[in-house]
């Protein structure tokens, strides 16, 4: 109970403040900024704005997502001679709500396109990927073996 109560180093207080608090992982957590285009930018400029992502959502003037241009199929059509985002748009993409738990989008973020994180109001706030939760992953994972060690060694 002691560990509990005067945890003894950075990785413990960590550990035991998240389990006191509760905390779950959810996706406003780990979200990063979603990057967006209008629907008539052509296939360069998209590709300049994904940049290292995996993909850019087309929103709406109400600012919810309506499409998902994904940075690999941007990059064949684009070499095949294309220009119009419209050729590689994916319409039917998976969204998630900011109150959604780690536990459930972790299977829908391994099918490897970007999920749109919306508000209540179904406007786009961030996106998340395979890569992003990875992270999280790993960040618990230095906690738990953190604690491990001063806990149990």
């Amino acid at each position: 109970e002691e560990i509990l109560t005067q945890p003894a180093t950075g990785y413990v207080a960590e550990f035991v403040q998240d389990v006191d608090q509760g905390r779950v992982i959810d996706v406003k957590t780990i979200m990063v900024d979603a990057k967006t285009i209008d629907a008539g930018a052509t296939l360069s400029h998209a590709l300049e704005v994904i940049d290292d992502r995996f993909g850019a959502f087309i929103v709406n003037s109400d600012g919810k997502p309506t499409g998902l241009v994904p940075r690999e199929e941007a990059i064949i059509a684009l070499a095949s001679g294309s220009t119009d985002v419209s050729s590689v748009l994916v319409e039917e993409f998976d969204s998630t709500a900011a109150r959604t738990t780690f536990n459930d989008i972790y299977a829908e973020a391994g099918k490897g396109r970007s999920l749109a994180v919306i508000d209540d109001d179904g406007k786009l706030i961030g996106a998340i990927h395979l890569r992003d939760i990875m992270k999280e992953m790993g960040r618990v994972e230095r906690l738990i073996d953190g604690f491990e060690r001063e806990v149990f060694m």
